[in-house]
């Protein structure tokens, strides 16, 4: 793992250029996730000089990544004996989110004989909704303060061939990476963020791409087995307590059900709240509104459905080091990929976390997968 800082632009903190690479490091953990932030932290000796080169707010990454963190903490130690040792960590860059607060890009102060409104955004895709949320933080013309831009950020999203609700939502005043997190939540997406490449969208610009993605489905391609020797422990779980095979959606003026293709005993309904669908209507949605709420409802209960179906392994872990699938080469955090365990027991299961440690003892490194 050969980490490194970028060069920041003195005009922007975020125009990232080629650095310098870290040295004198004794020891690292760098983890890559799906949705929540990711972290490394780096031990060195005090007379790596680490603390001057990574203050607080420094872009760093290593060479076999496209992503960057952002140095958040330096922890000096100090024993009876004088030896004294740097503890520097950070978190993956969209983090600093968390200082910006929904509702912030508008003039002040506002009409205090008005009632204060949610941020209101029209009809679209959830991953769109983070997008604009996002983009309304950093983007150059929708920041109400100019200099609160950070044009060295890009947003965009990568989700082909998935379609999710397209509703209008609200969103409450709070900070933007908490409301960034629910929202992708809805639609099982992902963030991460991508520095300057040729495997960049922008390749030829010193951006930061910040990426809403749901993964790629590698579950023809990718495969970890019980008789290969990659699953170091597995729960195996038979039942179907959980399953149901049909639902109601219920909103506020529609109300739709999903039949599913069992009947008999088979038959296994389940209620689910679709009142924030069609909530944005005063009256009864008539014409094309009605057909768009009816659509949105049955996607939501197609998606409810996937979730509590039979599971057959709830948990498992990866050995360290596996080589039959490469992380970065056959897939990425967010993909989907296939286990196969013991018992004949195979399902699908998306890949949550990547963990890298460099120690005295060497590199280890292996993913974390959850069930979908």
């Amino acid at each position: 793992m050969e980490l490194f800082k970028f060069r920041a632009n003195p005009g922007n903190t975020t125009v990232v250029e080629r650095g310098e690479m870290l040295n004198n490091i004794t020891s690292a953990m760098w983890v890559e996730r799906y949705r929540e932030p990711g972290e490394f932290e780096i031990k060195a000796p005090s007379y790596s000089n680490l603390q001057t080169l990574l203050p607080p707010g420094t872009l760093i990454s290593h060479i076999d990544t496209q992503e960057i963190m952002i140095v958040e903490n330096i922890e000096l130690s100090e024993d009876l004996s004088g030896v004294s040792e740097l503890t520097i960590t950070g978190r993956s860059f969209e983090s600093f989110l968390e200082n910006r607060i929904v509702g912030q890009d508008q003039g002040f102060p506002l009409t205090p004989s008005a009632p204060l409104e949610q941020l209101v955004l029209p009809a679209a895709y959830t991953w769109v909704h983070a997008a604009t949320i996002i983009g309304r933080q950093v983007q150059t013309g929708l920041v109400i303060i100019a200099s609160d831009a950070l044009p060295g950020v890009k947003i965009t999203y990568e989700v082909p061939g998935y379609v999710g609700p397209s509703e209008a939502r609200q969103f409450p005043r709070g900070n933007v990476h908490s409301t960034i997190l629910e929202l992708l939540s809805i639609d099982d997406l992902g963030i991460r963020n991508v520095r300057p490449g040729t495997w960049s969208f922008y390749p030829n610009e010193l951006t930061i791409n910040m990426i809403i993605h749901r993964g790629v489905d590698r579950s023809a391609s990718v495969l970890f087995s019980y008789n290969s020797g990659e699953i170091k422990n597995a729960q195996y779980l038979w039942s179907n307590k959980r399953l149901k095979t049909a639902a109601l959606v219920t909103g506020k003026w529609v109300e739709v059900m999903s039949w599913g293709a069992f009947s008999g005993i088979e038959k296994r309904a389940m209620w689910i709240d679709g009142s924030d669908i069609d909530d944005v209507y005063a009256t009864v949605p008539l014409g094309a509104n009605q057909t768009a709420v009816f659509n949105s409802m049955l996607v939501r209960a197609g998606q409810v459905l996937a979730a509590h179906s039979e599971l057959s392994i709830s948990k498992v872990e990866i050995i360290e080091n596996a080589t039959t699938a490469k992380y970065r080469v056959d897939y990425n955090v967010g993909d989907v990929v296939t286990v196969v365990g013991n018992y004949d027991a195979t399902t699908q299961m998306r890949v949550t976390e990547y963990v890298e440690i460099l120690d005295e003892t060497g590199s280890h490194s292996s993913p974390t997968l959850s069930a979908l």
